[in-house]
């Protein structure tokens, strides 16, 4: 959704980057409008691809005056006044996702991320016994484990 980049100048930028022993971040957002199961199937396959050091998902999240905004409205999936009466504390309830199953695939996400087995083997390096009890706390929560 309006990327400033192509695929390709991705790739390369986080080859550059490790090549050059810089620590990689990717930021995606899952559940835009016209989003399919395929295309999410995609994006998992481009993170595999670029082998970020790090990462993070958001559901798409319409914000006020912005095109994806205006396009929910015009489609009915939010109130035209959802973020007026928010600020103005009217008890909203969650902006709904604008694709069906976001948390799951966003889950998904994650954990075809996490437990791979070369984020796994890194980050088994990194442990110590004065972090040991948070990973242990991050692995139950990707496991469903949480409390």
């Amino acid at each position: 959704m309006g990327k400033m980049a192509t695929q390709e100048q991705m790739v390369k930028a986080f080859q550059w980057s490790r090549e050059a022993r810089i620590e990689t971040f990717a930021y995606l957002v899952i559940g835009y409008l016209d989003e399919t199961e395929e295309t999410i199937k995609e994006t998992l396959a481009f993170v595999r691809k670029i082998k970020p050091d790090l990462l993070m998902y958001n559901a798409a999240t319409p914000l006020p005056s912005t095109t994806l905004f205006q396009q929910s409205v015009e489609r009915g999936l939010v109130d035209k006044n959802y973020w007026k009466k928010f600020l103005l504390n009217k008890n909203q309830p969650r902006i709904p996702y604008l694709f069906p199953d976001t948390e799951k695939w966003t889950d998904k996400a994650y954990r075809d991320f996490f437990l791979s087995p070369r984020v796994l083997f890194k980050e088994t390096l990194r442990v110590r016994p004065s972090n040991f009890l948070s990973y242990l706390r991050a692995a139950k929560g990707l496991l469903g484990l949480r409390k």
